[in-house]
């Protein structure tokens, strides 16, 4: 079988010919068995896929699992027994800036402030003071460290993988 390759490092196949062609025109030939992974892989890639290669495996990985960190923290409430209490609090971006926010202003006019909080049944504003403000965010932190810990370890493991097969593996 007559093939071009895409290169010299004849790894791909840019065409087939039933015949020795013009190497002018058709640069990198050479002459190979219909067997051959190369040839099958052209003609059906379909059933012979290339397999994968992990730096592309790797960085699409990474960032799957940065995705899946970020949904972890900010689309899954938190608890805290801040005002005595279990209370469930959402942590997307918005609620963390709010409470910050929060926290400024109950410090400022040292006066509670409302913040949305959920005793599992219901979100309602509830009264918070500085102080449980504080217990509330020290409660959204460790939150948060949880999921960036095991991000941490995920991507880790990213990095120790030697085949891409290993990294297709790890899930969140």
């Amino acid at each position: 079988m007559y093939v071009q390759f895409t290169d010299n490092t004849e790894a791909k196949l840019l065409s087939v010919f039933g015949s020795p062609q013009d190497p002018v025109f058709y640069p990198n030939q050479g002459e190979i068995p219909e067997d051959d992974i190369r040839y099958l892989r052209f003609m059906f890639p379909n059933l012979y896929p290339l397999p994968p290669v992990l730096s592309e495996v790797s960085a699409l990985k990474r960032d799957e699992l940065r995705q899946a960190c970020s949904n972890a923290i900010t689309r899954s409430s938190f608890q805290s027994e801040a005002l005595g209490g279990v209370y469930n609090y959402d942590c997307r971006l918005v609620d963390q800036i709010n409470l910050k926010v929060r926290y400024d202003i109950a410090t400022f006019t040292a006066q509670p402030e409302p913040i949305w909080a959920s005793d599992g049944t219901r979100y309602e504003w509830k009264l918070h003071t500085a102080s449980e403000i504080i217990a509330v965010m020290v409660d959204m932190n460790e939150h948060i460290k949880y999921s960036q810990v095991k991000l941490a370890t995920k991507l880790a493991a990213v990095d120790a993988a030697i085949e891409a097969e290993q990294v297709i593996a790890i899930e969140w």
